[in-house]
């Protein structure tokens, strides 16, 4: 009996798929970094601002 050649559709679909969602995961991991860098430079500045002009 001769077998059915098969697809190459679903192997190709599946990398497809992954691939995006690495990459939708590695934008997010990025963007989490870039927000919580800001945030630290925020309190950062703000810690500097209170050292040089103590409250009354």
């Amino acid at each position: 009996m001769a077998e059915k050649p098969q697809s190459m559709l679903l192997p190709i679909m599946a990398a497809a798929v992954a691939a995006g969602l690495a990459r939708l995961v590695i934008r997010k991991y990025r963007g989490d970094r870039q927000a919580a860098r800001a945030a630290d430079e925020d309190l950062a500045r703000r810690v500097s601002e209170a050292v040089r002009k103590p409250r009354p």
